[in-house]
Parts: structure tokens; sequence; C-alpha cells
């Protein structure tokens, strides 16, 4: 799941809740970026990591999905 921006400032701003989900992914998203990990170089790897972020899912599957990211990311770094 990917927070938009103005989601996000909403949120900074008090105005909206970003739930469980919501602050997970916003702060997952963060961490990744300031790792570098959050792009992979490569166009298509990137742009299925785009497609995963954009999928709503339940608590359960959030992790699946950040799995399937990682794999992705793997394949990547073993080119």
């Amino acid at each position: 799941m990917r927070i938009t921006d103005e989601a996000l400032n909403e949120a900074i701003d008090g105005k909206r809740e970003l739930g469980e989900i919501g602050l997970r992914a916003a702060l997952k998203e963060l961490r990744e970026l300031r790792r570098g990990k959050l792009w992979t170089g490569d166009s298509k790897a990137d742009s299925a990591l785009i497609l995963l972020d954009r999928i709503d899912v339940s608590n359960e599957d959030f992790d699946r999905i950040e799995q399937v990211k990682e794999i992705i990311r793997g394949i990547v770094n073993s080119k």
C-alpha cells in the first residue's frame, strides 16, 4: 500500500487518520527511502513494486506483499 502525498499531508495536519495499515506503510516507505531500497534500477522490477504498493490488502496479506517485494529486489540484485 502506498500513501498518497495528499493523505500524508492531511494526516500531518490532523485532518485525516491513516489507520494502522496506512501508518505502517508510510513508515516502511520512509525507512526504505532512507536505506535506498525503494527502487531497484530495473524498470520492470520497479513497475512491479509500484503495482504491489497499490494493492489494498488486509493485515495478514500486508506482510506477504512485503515478502514478494523483497523477492523482486533479490532477483534484481542477483543479476
